[in-house]
């Protein structure tokens, strides 16, 4: 008689379909997803170690290797050193926005600071081979993580295999798993790390006698430490476990401590190789003296940690770091909340993990009697072990006084297998046999959480531009336009449609956003559709074409109601400023189509009185899109209603005429000044002059602008001063005319852009004494971090600043002189100032008088 299967097959099958499903999720994440937390940081360094083969040796490379270069490097060794063979020269290369404003067009002003990955459609070689190299790392930590949660769960519970699936499951289909191990981050190594400290942990409880236990605790808490900050509060942890086990065991003092120094032994080999070279290489000792100067490398760094620098002026007591600590405005409950929902979520979800940790937690208090002296104390072990990698995380919630400065990932990796096991400790506490319903509730909840990972990452996405860096097969050039070369084209037709896909390369940087103008000629010239907008519908303006660019782009162009016949299609390049009429590049013939259109239908309709009027607004968007500055829509309606006026209207009431109109097609863009909101669009009828009816239709898009400023405010200095037709200085506010040598001088300029900016300028103070002596100021960019290439035409841009007074500066009248330059090499080139509509040879604006005194100046 043949023997059946064991029923143990079944949670192995489960959890290979687990396994496989966890890395279907997280390949898509890394191949869709744009960009993680700091992932851009985490590149750099990653890059630095692949092309130099070691760490940063002085503050120059740390610079290049980014802000992350003074955290621990555990994970960038691995990743950068693995990566050494990859050709990180030839191309393609990452764009992102560090120190490159062009790109910020694109990322959009809020993300002005922050540093982030413009997605192209480059091959998978270089330096995106590298990117993907440093995601792939993550995706096996993550995966390692979570079979050593698997190992740890079965010594636990090895006579509960579906308990040990289901635990495994639910820790590893959180939407914050997923996604974090789908993306370059440092995290899973720290928790695959820690995860196997807990079971080394485990075994030292069970086996105390082995002393090389001790010794590997160090090495691996050590190696946590190395990958990520969080893990350094638990290095008390053992100590007090060693403790604790030679009280019941019966040890020596000798044998306590030569497993007290067998740990160290460990931390230090591994974390202390990182802090000696540190202390080495970027020491300030000559600087701060023996103590701050060993502990500035390691806390301050660069500048870019503010706890840290926290931390530091706590130690220091003010001497090292930053000692302005914000109020508290949101409470530890509201942290303790958002850190709790930051793992298992928020929602209904959220709330029913929180009845269910609850039920756990109590569970956990009716267990205890009933545990031996050693789970007991491994119980309590991860009930502190929990709470301490949360410490740092905390400080820095108590530092900022922000609540959401916790995120679930913080904790998520290091702690998710002490979680777990707590979790299932006391829920399996109210009844000897809920093993099997206690894994079926997890795995409900992990089926819950996988649904709600599948859509999150699919949501993710963020999109792919159809940019690539490297050269295009056979590229023949068709015309050239200025900075751009238009390299081939193809058509596409159908019944309602003209789809043309455009396929440019940038020759060199734009000065500003040139459009397009897609005609379609009938066999005497005249135009009978026509599309004007820029590349992409706005969303990568040439300006932010970098040289050797090779861009898609791609036009619809409605032909309904067109008589069959061949037709010719024309483009034609704009400047920013210009008009059709007024173009000074001559259009280009591409080529000759024969269409057979279709009638228009109308999409919807609106009542004019008693006129029925249809109207379709054309799009090759999403129905959903969300349109952006610049953005091009299309707005037709029958050829017998083209006597009607169609105008769009912004949430405010305001209107906006189109840009252009051709028959019964009416083509609107949306400009920076538009207001964010919905916008419909009103139908006039006008006889003789006068408006004789009018409707409105229902929203019709939804606009989203950037946040800009385009009516100046109160100015207690006004002025009126041209910069080379870019840049007008509207005026100046000096709260103080007054200012002590050695102190600063507040001031605030008023900047508006006449036009868009093809150039970074700089801004240059020079606050002069009677004698033209220079006595104060700098070259900065407008708020610091504002490039010129940024601006709208006619934003305003209010700009606050001071001016340090040379400690040294006479007493005596001042003035202060305002300028821009464009830099240019090591000759920048100043904006001449114009006067009647000519240049002039002026290049700075002078303000003042300021008064500046050496001694304390007595108020009036």
């Amino acid at each position: 008689m043949s023997r059946k299967p064991s029923i143990s097959l079944l949670p192995i099958f489960a959890l290979i379909v687990f396994t496989a499903i966890f890395l279907a999720l997280t390949v898509r994440v890394s191949f869709f997803a744009s960009e993680g937390p700091d992932e851009v940081a985490h590149f750099y360094f990653d890059r630095f170690i692949a092309k130099y083969g070691r760490l940063p040796l002085t503050n120059e490379e740390r610079s290049e290797a980014g802000y992350k270069a003074d955290l621990p490097p555990l994970f960038y060794l691995l990743a950068g050193l693995t990566a050494q063979q990859l050709d990180l020269e030839s191309g393609p290369r990452i764009r992102t926005t560090r120190n490159n404003p062009r790109l910020q067009l694109v990322a959009g002003l809020d993300n002005v600071k922050a540093w982030r990955m413009i997605k192209t459609e480059d091959p998978l070689q270089g330096e995106i081979l590298l990117w993907y190299w440093g995601r792939w790392l993550t995706i096996l930590t993550g995966l390692a993580c979570l079979v050593a949660t698997f190992v740890l769960l079965r010594r636990l519970f090895p006579d509960q295999l579906w308990l040990v699936v289901a635990g495994v499951a639910l820790l590893g289909f959180l939407p914050g798993y997923i996604y974090i191990s789908g993306i370059t981050s440092y995290e899973p190594l720290a928790g695959f790390l820690m995860t196997l400290f807990l079971l080394l942990l485990l075994h030292t409880i069970r086996h105390p006698a082995r002393t090389w236990s001790y010794l590997g605790l160090g090495l691996l808490l050590g190696l946590a430490a190395l990958a990520r900050h969080t893990p350094w509060p638990v290095l008390p942890l053992v100590p007090l476990l060693i403790i604790w086990l030679a009280v019941r065991q019966g040890w020596s003092w000798s044998a306590m401590l030569g497993r007290i120094a067998l740990f160290a032994v460990g931390v230090l080999v591994t974390f202390g190789s990182w802090v000696l070279y540190i202390t080495l290489y970027f020491n300030r000792i000559d600087e701060l003296g023996w103590f701050q100067g060993i502990l500035s490398p390691l806390f301050i760094g660069d500048g870019s940690g503010t706890t840290s620098q926290q931390i530091a002026s706590v130690i220091t007591g003010g001497e090292l770091g930053i000692n302005d600590f914000a109020p508290q405005s949101d409470s530890f409950w509201q942290w303790l909340w958002i850190s709790f929902s930051g793992i298992w979520g928020a929602g209904w979800l959220g709330g029913v993990m929180l009845v269910i940790w609850a039920v756990a937690m109590i569970g956990l208090v009716r267990r205890w009697p009933r545990e031996n002296e050693s789970t007991q104390w491994w119980i309590v072990l991860l009930l502190i072990y929990i709470p301490l990698l949360m410490a740092l995380p905390f400080l820095r919630f108590v530092f900022s006084g922000n609540a959401s400065s916790m995120m679930g990932q913080h904790i998520l990796f290091t702690a998710g297998a002490a979680m777990v096991i707590l979790l299932i400790y006391g829920l399996t506490a109210w009844s000897p046999r809920s093993t099997y319903v206690v894994a079926g509730v997890l795995l409900v909840l992990a089926g819950f959480y996988l649904g709600r990972s599948v859509d999150e990452t699919f949501s993710r996405s963020k999109i792919t531009f159809p940019v690539q860096t490297v050269a295009m097969a056979d590229e023949q050039p068709l015309a050239t336009f200025d900075t751009i070369t238009l390299l081939d084209y193809a058509v596409e037709t159908d019944k309602q449609l003209l789809t043309v896909t455009l396929h440019w390369r940038a020759e060199a940087n734009s000065p500003e956003d040139y459009r397009w103008v897609i005609s379609l000629l009938n066999d005497e010239g005249q135009p009978q559709r026509r599309w004007i907008g820029q590349p992409l519908n706005g969303r990568y303006p040439t300006r932010a074409w970098l040289p050797g660019d090779r861009v898609r782009d791609t036009v619809v162009l409605p032909v309904v109601d067109l008589p069959p016949d061949e037709y010719h299609l024309q483009i034609q390049v704009l400047g920013e400023l210009e008009a059709i009429e007024a173009a000074q590049r001559p259009p280009v013939a591409l080529t000759t189509v024969a269409l057979d259109p279709a009638p228009f239908t109308p999409d919807k309709t609106v009542q004019l009185d008693d006129q029925t009027v249809g109207y379709t607004l054309w799009s090759s968007e999403a129905p959903d899109v969300v349109y952006q500055e610049y953005a091009t829509l299309l707005l037709s309606t029958e050829a017998q209603n083209s006597d009607l006026k169609f105008t769009l209207i912004d949430p405010d009431g305001q209107s906006h005429p189109p840009i252009d109109r051709l028959g019964a097609f009416y083509t609107f863009q949306i400009e920076p000044n538009f207001v964010s909101g919905d916008y419909h669009v009103r139908v006039e009828q006008w006889q003789a002059d006068q408006l004789v009816a009018q409707a409105e239709t229902p929203s019709l898009l939804y606009v989203e602008t950037e946040p800009r400023q385009f009516t100046p405010g109160p100015i207690t200095q006004p002025l009126d001063v041209n910069f080379a037709g870019y840049v007008t200085l509207l005026g100046y506010d000096l709260p103080e005319s007054h200012v002590q040598a050695g102190e600063s001088l507040p001031v605030t300029l008023h900047w508006q852009a006449r036009r868009t900016i093809g150039a970074d300028l700089v801004m240059f103070s020079r606050l002069m004494d009677a004698e033209q002596n220079v006595r104060g100021g700098r070259d900065r960019l407008v708020r610091e971090v504002y490039s010129t290439l940024l601006w709208a035409s006619g934003e305003v841009v209010v700009d606050p600043f001071a001016v340090q007074v040379d400690a040294d500066a006479p007493d005596g009248v001042y003035n202060l002189v305002i300028g821009l330059y464009l830099p240019v090499g090591e000759s920048p080139v100043s904006l001449p100032l114009m006067q009647d509509g000519q240049m002039t040879d002026i290049t700075s604006v002078t303000l003042g008088p300021i008064e500046v005194s050496g001694a304390p100046l007595s108020k009036p």
